[in-house]
């Protein structure tokens, strides 16, 4: 597979960086891939890298699925002298937030950082600084950079999406329609007892005139009968 080796011209170095050459008989464990390693321990190191589809082994009249992506891998090794204090690197993809990480001990080689899929129908930039080389008495060593291209994860489906959009739709209109129904019977229901409620004030109002009447009228005598001996006459 073709790689960025860390001696590649393509790769711009910045800070204090030694370039080393690893014989095979100093290579017993595969420690590198291609028996070269560039390495730092100074604060305030860094490189960069452009990098883009041109990187991997995919040649240009390869048709590739509309939802790929591009991705790039940092490969080599870290190396500190103290267990308890983790060597800091920073890695930046074109102006995005730099992401912080904290590396221990790794001997063998390994690649150790993988970006996040990009679009790969442009050229990504890739940036490394190394933030406390000297405090932890460790060192970054690059063996190279890997550049892949991969699959974006499936979407979720649209139809799911909006089929749920329509059932919690369908359901809030159900439920609201439920409430009011409620609340018509309730409003209809109260609306009925105040009705009730004023046709009996009503007839007792009648029925107490009523009896008012039958109290005034004694052993049914018409009432001006009753009262006559209670009305003085008018002074002619």
């Amino acid at each position: 597979m073709p790689i960025i080796e860390s001696q590649d011209q393509r790769i711009a170095y910045y800070g204090s960086w030694t370039h080393y050459t690893i014989r095979v008989g100093d290579n017993p464990t595969n420690i590198t891939a291609n028996e070269t390693v560039t390495m730092t321990a100074e604060d305030g190191s860094s490189l960069r890298v452009i990098f883009g589809l041109n990187d991997t082994d995919i040649s240009a009249t390869t048709s590739l699925p509309s939802e790929t992506g591009i991705q790039i891998s940092v490969c080599g090794f870290v190396i500190t002298e103290r267990p308890d204090v983790k060597l800091n690197i920073t890695f930046t993809i074109d102006d995005e937030t730099p992401s912080l990480y904290g590396f221990e001990s790794m001997i063998n080689q390994t690649c150790f950082w993988n970006s996040s899929l990009l679009d790969i129908a442009q050229d990504h930039t890739l940036t490394i600084d190394v933030v406390n080389a000297t405090g932890s008495q460790g060192g970054l060593f690059l063996d190279y950079l890997d550049v892949t291209t991969t699959p974006f994860p499936p979407k979720p489906s649209s139809s799911r999406h909006t089929g749920g959009i329509i059932g919690g739709t369908l359901g809030a209109t159900a439920l609201l329609m439920l409430c009011l129904f409620v609340l018509w019977i309730r409003k209809r229901r109260l609306d009925r007892k105040a009705y009730f409620t004023s046709r009996a004030e009503t007839l007792g109002h009648r029925l107490s005139v009523l009896g008012a009447k039958q109290s005034i009228t004694s052993k049914g005598q018409p009432l001006a009968a009753v009262m006559g001996s209670k009305i003085s006459p008018l002074a002619e």
